[in-house]
């Protein structure tokens, strides 16, 4: 942003560019204007609870994993045909692909350190959900003291 000249930003991000971009608005409050986060929070002792699998877990049977997060996060399911399932299977099929595309989740324990340095955030932020939205609306009360939660009634995860 200051190699384009710019003092003050909006900032927008989406699932994990919303935990990136929380991370910049707590780091450089007098850099961020605005800050939109969609359907994911920044890390917290919250998510140091969740099951995460490793990919001795997960090889081979990743399909079952993923058919679990197609349910969870799509409002239509049958929206991802045969051929969609196959592509996602096909890139995460091996132990490699499975540790490479689940690494940024290794960043976790830090993020939710660097959590708890962070002062609640004073610019205006905005933060809509469809599966997020209770996620959301749970953590930016005490992270953000002007801050707005909007649900997407009958929508689903963008990214899939």
């Amino acid at each position: 942003m200051q190699q384009l000249g710019y003092d003050k930003v909006d900032i927008v991000g989406h699932d994990i560019g919303s935990m990136v971009a929380f991370s910049f608005a707590a780091n450089y409050p007098q850099a961020t204007r605005r800050l939109v986060m969609v359907d994911v929070a920044h890390p917290d002792a919250a998510l140091a609870k969740w099951p995460l699998l490793p990919e001795d877990l997960l090889e081979g049977r990743i399909g079952l994993e993923q058919a679990w997060m197609f349910r969870y996060l799509m409002q239509d399911e049958s929206k991802l045909d045969a051929l969609d399932r196959a592509v996602y299977r096909h890139a995460y099929t091996s132990r490699d692909t499975i540790r490479a595309g689940d690494a940024w989740y290794q960043a976790f324990p830090q993020d939710i350190l660097d959590d708890g340095t962070y002062a609640p955030l004073e610019m205006p932020v905005l933060a809509v959900g469809g599966p997020g939205y209770g996620w959301l609306k749970s953590t930016l009360a005490a992270k953000s003291s002007n801050h707005r939660v909007v649900k997407i009634a009958d929508s689903s995860c963008s990214g899939i």
